[in-house]
């Protein structure tokens, strides 16, 4: 929290603030990593995004004394974790049955980064086993019946105006209403956002759309037919205390067909219970491109 705050107050320019929360934090960090006896009690410790973000900090205000140290702490970090790693990997060698194969250099040696500089820290190089996946299977292998076609075209003209469909839409929205998991990578102006909008008017229950910004969100909700906007929320910072209470329970009550948030929204309780309340049927993660980290 003192991280996010010393960035917060270095943007608004009160530096005195900002180094006060920047310290105490480094402080934290220094003790936690003189304190680190390699039992799992060092997880209580600065985790390696937090050491950057502090690093990043120190880079910007010119603290050469404290950025040098961040540096050695990440040093430290990966020297620790690599050795941790070679001790694993070596115990999984000597516990192999014999005639199974073991990789005897898993590892190439690293040199441990040099963080003068702002970059990301690197892991220790770690070989990927390689996955014979089945060839994904062309659009004309996506069956879509007549009946399909026909209901998702009748819906397209009668909610949103368009004559038609374009190209892989109604594989897309046919797999989508059949309850299949789908993943639909299209270029931009493909249409893929009615991928999603339209078969959750044509279905009961509440669509989530997991958006990562408040911007697209917005565009989504005000670009929307205007007798199918009211039944579409953003829910976001942007919402008052009084205004996000509301939003729940119109969310419970199962008001909207269409609800947009961010991913740190699925963290908070009201939130679920309140989905769960309104009979949440599908979930959609739109910009998927943007998902670096699954949890």
């Amino acid at each position: 929290a003192r991280i996010g705050l010393a960035h917060l107050y270095h943007r608004r320019r009160d530096g005195v603030t900002a180094s006060a929360h920047a310290v105490k934090a480094y402080g934290a960090a220094a003790d936690s990593s003189l304190q680190a006896d390699g039992s799992e009690d060092d997880a209580r410790g600065p985790t390696v995004q937090q050491l950057q973000q502090l690093l990043d900090f120190f880079a910007a205000v010119g603290d050469q004394n404290r950025l040098h140290s961040i540096n050695q702490l990440l040093q430290t970090r990966f020297t620790t974790e690599l050795a941790q790693m070679r001790a694993l990997l070596s115990t999984q060698q000597e516990s192999a049955p014999a005639g199974v194969a073991v990789n005897a250099n898993p590892l190439r040696p690293q040199r441990a980064p040099n963080r003068q500089h702002r970059g990301a820290y690197k892991a220790p190089h770690m070989p990927l086993e390689r996955i014979e996946a089945a060839p994904l299977p062309d659009l004309t292998q996506i069956p879509v019946s007549a009946a399909e076609r026909k209901a998702l075209e009748k819906a397209a003209r009668e909610l949103f105006g368009f004559p038609g469909l374009l190209h892989a839409q109604p594989q897309i929205m046919a797999c989508t209403r059949r309850q299949e998991d789908v993943l639909a990578i299209l270029p931009t102006g493909a249409g893929k956002s009615l991928c999603y909008q339209l078969p959750a008017f044509m279905d009961k229950g509440v669509t989530l759309v997991i958006s990562p910004l408040i911007a697209l969100m917005k565009d989504q909700v005000d670009n929307l037919p205007a007798q199918l906007r009211h039944q579409s929320i953003a829910i976001n910072s942007s919402l008052d205390g009084a205004e996000l209470s509301r939003a729940m329970v119109d969310v419970a009550a199962g008001k909207y067909t269409l609800v947009y948030a961010a991913p740190e929204r699925l963290r908070q309780a009201p939130f679920l219970h309140a989905l769960r309340q309104g009979g949440l049927t599908r979930l959609v993660i739109d910009e998927a491109h943007c998902i670096s980290i699954w949890g």
